[in-house]
């Protein structure tokens, strides 16, 4: 006879049964999240040792940077005080803006301060089309505003109107020019070709004119505001410099006599002008006009016509209504007789143009498309001149083996020939020589050197 479990026993096997299968539900669930935490942190650490890779990679080889909270303003200040980039980060270390937000590995920036004098990678979206400034090696002005006391004007320019003195920034003089104040550098000459030199911040809304001027006659400045009114007032043309990061975002560029402005491209501020001390310079060659903020080139004007004064004037413009968001402060001021000739006039007399841009593509002999510019430049200079003749030489750094790069800078050599001679030049005109790595101009340790020795120049012959 087969006997029945009593009905409570049932109940008690059941629940056990199913509390059985709730704590393994329980487990289950567990190592899901488990699991799901672990994928997290790998996606994490991959993230974090992307971004960590690109800030590695967005400084020069040889440059260090330091680490500071990014609301520890103290350990920014004396870091990029002693000349030290500054990568901001969390409380667990991982790179944030100065918002404290998490950057990605496309835009690094945003948790970097570079220290005055750093270059910098070029403004993303802006194409550095090849850095060829040469200061002029007769100096005609200079101020490093360190022999001038602290709250005084320095004697060496000329007080025009408005506000200025010198200020101690982090134990360095420099020049400090509100809104709506004007100040003149006296040359003592104006040759054809000069270059000007300066390292300035910013305020995020200022904007910098700069240009010179053949009236004597200032009557009218009280009621100037603009950079478009010291065009139209003072019978000068200007270029202006500005950050494009305040509320009235400033382009920076070249202002044409019918108030115009331009650039190269379309290019807006540079948001570096507000951030640190920004090298700006420029090189005035006749009418031809290349300014340059860090390496990255802004204006490229062949019809510039700044006005034929001796002058050089420098006005803070005025848009807000704080002196506070419009303070410019200028460092290292020099303007120099001579430097790098542009339209390539040096060549007719035997001289040597490096043409930073005439560019290649990596490793190849293939010319970018940012080189047109350069090319065309070179082009008008044989068509200005039918009797010269010139020698185009390629070089290379020396990565990689010697032979390869003596082939390299062949190739590149002849590219730019066959450029110049499918428009119209004569073969006979052009002699084209590889050079590889055998005559750098700077040291091939360096990432920084190694891209100067690889070049193009040109030689009149």
């Amino acid at each position: 006879m087969r006997h029945r479990p009593a009905p409570l026993l049932l109940v008690a096997v059941l629940g056990l049964s199913l509390a059985g299968c709730a704590a393994g539900d329980r487990i289950m669930d567990r190592a899901g999240q488990a699991a799901e935490r672990a994928l997290n942190r790998q996606i994490d650490n991959r993230t974090n040792r992307a971004v960590n890779g690109a800030i590695d990679g967005a400084f020069a080889a040889g440059e260090d940077a330091v680490r500071c909270a990014f609301d520890d303003d103290a350990c920014v200040r004396q870091a990029t005080g002693r000349g030290e980039n500054v990568v901001l980060v969390d409380r667990d270390g991982t790179p944030v803006d100065r918002n404290g937000n998490p950057v990605d590995a496309d835009d690094v920036e945003g948790a970097i301060v570079r220290a005055p004098g750093s270059a910098g990678p070029p403004r993303p979206g802006v194409t550095n089309t090849g850095f060829d400034f040469e200061p002029g090696a007769r100096t005609l002005f200079e101020d490093d505003f360190e022999g001038t006391r602290t709250g005084n004007v320095p004697g060496s320019i000329r007080f025009i109107k408005g506000e200025m003195d010198v200020v101690e920034d982090r134990g360095n003089k420099v020049l400090r020019v509100l809104r709506e104040s004007m100040f003149g550098v006296p040359m003592g000459e104006r040759p054809d070709l000069f270059t000007i030199e300066f390292d300035v911040y910013m305020e995020p809304n200022a904007a910098l004119c700069i240009t010179t001027t053949k009236i004597d006659e200032y009557s009218r400045l009280d009621g100037m505001r603009s950079c478009e009114q010291a065009v139209a007032w003072m019978d000068m043309t200007a270029f202006r410099i500005a950050s494009g990061t305040g509320r009235v975002p400033h382009q920076t560029g070249f202002i044409a006599p019918d108030g115009s402005s331009s650039g190269t491209g379309a290019f807006g501020g540079y948001a570096p002008l507000a951030e640190r001390y920004v090298p700006v310079r420029a090189t005035m060659d006749g009418t031809y006009l290349k300014v340059y903020l860090d390496e990255t080139r802004v204006v490229n004007i062949p019809n510039a016509q700044l006005a034929p004064g001796s002058e050089l004037i420098f006005f803070v413009q005025r848009y807000s209504g704080s002196y506070a968001e419009e303070t410019v402060y200028i460092d290292n001021l020099r303007v120099g007789s001579g430097g790098q000739e542009t339209g390539y006039g040096a060549l007719s007399t035997g001289g040597r143009v490096t043409a930073r841009g005439i560019l290649f593509e990596s490793g190849s002999a293939q010319l970018t498309g940012s080189s047109t510019a350069e090319l065309t430049q070179l082009l008008a200079a044989l068509e200005d001149a039918p009797g010269l003749r010139v020698r185009i030489e390629g070089h290379t750094d020396a990565s990689g083996g010697a032979d390869t790069n003596r082939r390299l800078s062949q190739q590149r050599a002849d590219a730019v020939a066959a450029w110049l001679t499918g428009r119209g030049v004569s073969p006979s005109r052009l002699e084209a020589v590889g050079m590889g790595e055998d005559q750098p101009i700077a040291s091939n340790d360096t990432a920084a050197g190694r891209e100067q020795n690889r070049r193009v120049e040109i030689v009149g012959l």
